[in-house]
């Protein structure tokens, strides 16, 4: 096997693979600063040997982004099958905040992930063009959300006289916000707890009919 994208199925991936972005995932849900992060740091953390890393990856940059991209498009595709199993569109949403709550390590993730896409650093250009190749579409949040709205809105249970770009966005948006708050290192459980009926309300009573 070549290097590394990020994008391999689980039972692609090679034991130390694993073991590199299962090292790296700690380390983010730690509050390591990425810049700060060394090649020893994550072999060390991994229980491999630091040149074995290079036999999956150019650079640290690389384990780092493909860790993030592993994380947040496993995180993407366990939640696209749960709220599956939801045929309107506020139960959707609402299992949607309900996912995200227990994904522990992979909702810190995301959020370095879209921090990184938003600055100006190496990381947000690299991760920008993996996330802008088609093939990876199913993996992108906003592609999941926009599906969602517009099923519902062939539904009627959403309106269309607001711009679909304005209802996704504001819809991310409000699952940013939730995150955050989960993320937040003290009382971030009874925090989100007492936020989340409000952002939903607010949210439904925007957008559905």
């Amino acid at each position: 096997m070549g290097k590394m994208t990020g994008y391999e199925k689980e039972h692609e991936l090679p034991q130390k693979v694993r073991q590199l972005y299962a090292a790296v995932l700690e380390l983010v849900a730690e509050g390591v600063d990425v810049n700060a992060i060394k090649v020893s740091d994550i072999t060390q953390k991994a229980g491999i040997g630091k040149g074995t890393a290079y036999d999956y990856f150019d650079t640290k940059e690389d384990i780092i982004i493909c860790a993030l991209i592993y994380a947040v498009s496993g995180m993407i595709n366990r939640i696209k099958v749960e709220i599956s199993q939801y045929e309107s569109f506020k139960m959707q949403v609402e299992q949607l905040f309900t996912a995200v709550e227990k994904e522990l390590v992979e909702r810190e993730c995301f959020m370095r992930f879209v921090h990184m896409m938003t600055d100006s650093s190496f990381y947000a250009t690299t991760l920008q063009q993996r996330a802008a190749l088609d093939v990876h579409k199913e993996c992108d949040a906003m592609v999941l959300l926009r599906q969602m709205v517009e099923e519902a809105q062939r539904r009627g249970e959403v309106t269309t006289s607001l711009p679909l770009d304005y209802i996704v966005f504001s819809l991310m948006s409000k699952l940013l916000l939730y995150l955050a708050v989960c993320n937040e290192r003290q009382e971030r459980e009874d925090k989100a707890h007492q936020l989340k009926p409000y952002i939903l309300k607010g949210l439904f009573a925007e957008f559905c009919r």
